[in-house]
């Protein structure tokens, strides 16, 4: 396959003096842990609209990403980013926020609600799953906040939101960072280097996502059936890596120019979606995909045949300025 999707924005560097720094208050909320299995996420219809405009940001983000290398991104952790941000927002900057996420002239509440929902319920479809989804905002207290952002956005969001003197950058680098370790069982080492940051800066807004499954018992890739195999890349080149294989009655569908696969995480509550370009036109699919459905995807699914897998085993990660390509998608002030 020449081409995966997968929601996650985890960014992971190599350590350094920062992990010798006492962290002095480090910051300790974080999002609920479910202890009761749900069946599924409880949205009204307007709410699940909001996924569909998710889905369609999604998609636009990857358009604007992509540059011929391997990318790992998650819109989901974007859309906490900038929800927080909303809520601090007015006029102008406001709207544009409000119109990148979809939520147009229903307003902050309205995305403060849908927000706290998913955090709140999307761990608990398959508590065979780990989910973490959680949320801190350090400022500077150059800008003391207001008692209700930060009372909304603690009550939202789950997040710490705390002022704090920016004066030494590697102590505000070392909390931040230690925030990340904690919230992603120590997958996440470091986000920022101490050089990121200044005394001027205003504020560090973050988002950690953790997930982590096994795949469904449908899929199931067995070690004994990975093997080197040849793997085409984008270019037309082949590579040598090793390919994961497995097969069955997955769940595929053929659309115009390029064809999806499910693949199944543990009871099929998640689900990884690769989607995979004819004749290997990774461009003429990111061009589909900027005015696609993902509903006419899912809506275009079918199992009536044995799909027989071969995917190689990756491993990525990635750091992005989104300042321009949010200008570009709409949020210009």
């Amino acid at each position: 396959f020449s081409f995966a999707t997968v929601s996650l924005l985890l960014i992971a560097l190599s350590c350094s003096d920062l992990d010798t720094i006492k962290v002095d208050d480090p910051i300790t909320i974080s999002s609920p842990i479910p202890t009761e299995k749900i069946a599924k996420v409880a949205l009204n219809d307007t709410q699940s609209g909001y996924v569909t405009a998710g889905n369609s940001m999604s998609l636009r983000l990857l358009g604007e990403l992509f540059d011929e290398k391997n990318l790992i991104c998650s819109p989901l952790s974007l859309q906490y980013v900038m929800a927080m941000i909303a809520n601090g927002a007015e006029g102008e900057t406001l709207e544009e926020i409000l119109d990148f996420l979809g939520y147009g002239e229903d307003g902050i509440d309205v995305l403060n609600e849908y927000s706290k929902i998913l955090i709140e319920q999307l761990p608990a479809v398959d508590l065979d799953v780990t989910l973490k989804v959680t949320d801190a905002l350090l400022v500077n207290d150059r800008y003391p906040l207001l008692p209700a952002f930060k009372n909304t956005i603690e009550e939202n969001y789950y997040a710490a939101v705390d002022n704090m003197d920016f004066s030494d950058p590697k102590q505000v680098a070392a909390r931040i960072n230690e925030w990340a370790r904690n919230n992603t069982n120590g997958f996440i080492d470091k986000v920022l280097e101490s050089s990121e940051i200044s005394p001027s800066t205003p504020a560090s807004i973050m988002n950690a996502l953790y997930f982590k499954a096994k795949w469904g018992k449908e899929l199931m890739f067995d070690e004994e059936n990975t093997k080197t195999e040849s793997f085409r890349r984008h270019n037309g080149r082949t590579a040598k890596v090793d390919m994961m294989n497995s097969g069955g009655y997955l769940r595929y569908a053929v659309m115009d120019g390029y064809k999806v696969l499910e693949l199944p995480y543990s009871n099929g509550k998640f689900n990884m979606y690769v989607l995979l370009p004819d004749e290997n036109d990774i461009e003429g699919l990111i061009g589909k995909l900027k005015t696609t459905q993902w509903s006419d995807i899912l809506g275009n699914m079918r199992s009536d045949a044995i799909v027989h897998v071969k995917m190689p085993k990756f491993d990525l990660e990635n750091k992005f300025n989104f300042s321009k390509v949010l200008i570009d998608l709409g949020v210009e002030k």
